[in-house]
């Protein structure tokens, strides 16, 4: 089947092929009663603009570039597998196309820019978690519209679109306080890291806010904010063993440190939740099937795709203004980690 032209369209509407490109790409000069019965026939005939005629007209590439870093954690790379799902659909709904890309600084401080940058072939940037300063004031420099998601740099001059971790971590901690849990350890990241300086403030900061409201007092030694993959996560934990007394529970600020917790509470000889509950942030794929089922908070993806996305098609189109936007959409998802305390158990 040959492929319908902008010129049968026009014919069978009996308008110009201006009018059509007109109506197709929502630009002035035609009345609303035509410029709807044109669309009206272009879905009728199943027309399907072309792409480059449309970027001429409308000055546009219809592409989005999704930068990540090159070095993004463990951490990074499960939650963010499930938000790029997210990101797609919501371009496709908006009719853009997703480009994906990596960028990083080499070992002589050079900021290795991607070619899709450079060639000018985008509309607009999400950046997703951290970039290095360095990096957004080079790409900044292309004049592009820039959002960054799940992260905030308010040096960096651009809009950004968070989650809002602080009410995440007091949903975690209020459970744990609601199950009759008192000895409450934390694992997180380095709230003085630049990497991960605000998911890791947020969630800490959520924490000690419930633990003062409860007027809970726990050991230092239960705090530890060493974490940055499974891995340290585990070592975090086994720091915890060395306390003369452990706690009930441990709240982790992310999913993937839970589970380095849990293989460290497993390798002491001891159970969860049997002996230690664990509760954390995020609810990334693995958490359901690991053993026992993690209890989490989810993290709800789709909204904070569909606010990046929408905010940048508003920055391409309408030359908005810079913004900071706030996710504050979660949800507390019961599973097996996490064990009721009576009066008379640990």
């Amino acid at each position: 089947m040959s492929r319908i032209t902008i010129m049968q369209v026009a014919q069978a509407a009996g308008v110009s092929p201006t009018a059509v490109s007109l109506a197709i790409n929502g630009k002035p000069g035609i009345s609303d009663e035509t410029r709807k019965r044109i669309l009206g026939i272009v879905k009728q005939m199943d027309f399907i603009p072309n792409e480059n005629s449309r970027r001429l007209l409308s000055n546009r590439t219809g592409n989005i570039a999704v930068l990540m870093d090159q070095d993004s954690s463990l951490l990074d790379q499960f939650f963010y597998s499930e938000l790029n799902t997210q990101l797609i659909r919501e371009c496709e709904d908006h009719q853009y196309n997703v480009i994906y890309s990596v960028v990083s600084i080499d070992d002589g401080g050079a900021v290795n820019i991607p070619k899709v940058i450079r060639t000018r072939d985008i509309d607009g940037i999400i950046i997703i978690g951290y970039l290095d300063p360095l990096i957004i004031q080079q790409i900044q420099a292309y004049g592009y519209p820039i959002i960054i998601l799940d992260n905030y740099l308010p040096s960096a001059h651009v809009s950004s679109v968070i989650f809002d971790y602080q009410s995440a971590a007091q949903l975690a901690t209020e459970y744990l306080v609601k199950k009759g849990h008192r000895s409450i350890g934390y694992i997180g990241s380095d709230i003085s890291s630049g990497k991960i300086q605000y998911f890791g403030q947020q969630t800490f900061k959520g924490f000690k806010e419930v633990l003062s409201k409860h007027q809970l007092s726990i050991p230092a030694s239960w705090i530890q904010i060493s974490a940055t993959n499974e891995e340290t996560a585990r070592e975090a934990m086994d720091f915890i063993f060395v306390s003369s007394e452990l706690p009930t529970a441990v709240l982790c600020s992310g999913d993937i440190y839970a589970i380095g917790a849990m293989r460290s509470i497993k390798a002491h000889g001891l159970f969860v939740p049997g002996d230690i509950s664990v509760i954390g942030i995020d609810d990334i794929l693995l958490s359901r099937y690991i053993e026992p089922a993690l209890t989490t908070v989810r993290v709800d993806r789709q909204s904070m795709a569909a606010m990046a996305i929408t905010a940048m098609c508003n920055r391409i189109e309408a030359k908005s203004k810079l913004d900071q936007m706030l996710c504050t959409s979660h949800q507390l998802i019961e599973r097996d980690s996490v064990k009721e305390l009576t009066e008379t158990s640990g």
